[in-house]
């Protein structure tokens, strides 16, 4: 559940996102907006999910990023987004997730990297080119997007 609120909190109002997810960030700019969660399912099927606004939260879509993994945080300044999360269930191989759009989600890139952890728990831009993400075990790297 999402809920909005316009008069400093006094009162909350419930915004619609038509599939049932459970939220694990959200980040408001102005109008536009963007909120990632999961499915709720556990083991390989749990599917991360993508919602973004435009009207300033008081309706959501889906947004394709092309990846299925579970989500747990997002970010966004100007038209850079950035959203990070886990490896695909029993996938040893792939690092875990980095994602990013320089054009406001219209087209998606995968961070590739070698570091290992075991799963992403925050990001943040730093400028309009740079983004920090930590994990577990005190892991951070620093992402320069280039044009």
């Amino acid at each position: 559940t999402i809920l909005k609120s316009t008069d400093s909190g006094a009162t909350w109002n419930r915004t619609a996102i038509t599939q049932n997810i459970v939220l694990k960030d959200l980040v408001l700019h102005g109008t536009q907006g963007y909120v990632v969660g999961n499915n709720g399912q556990t083991s390989s099927k749990e599917l991360g999910e993508v919602y973004s606004t435009n009207n300033s939260g008081n309706t959501w879509s889906k947004v394709n990023i092309g990846f299925s993994n579970k989500l747990v945080g997002v970010d966004y300044k100007n038209n850079l987004v950035g959203i990070i999360g886990t490896n695909l269930s029993n996938d040893l191989v792939n690092p875990e997730f980095i994602v990013f759009s320089k054009n406001g989600g219209e087209k998606w890139e995968r961070v590739t990297h070698d570091h290992v952890v075991a799963g992403w728990n925050d990001i943040t831009f730093i400028n309009d080119t740079k983004f920090i993400v930590v994990g577990r075990a005190g892991k951070a790297i620093m992402v320069e997007i280039k044009n």
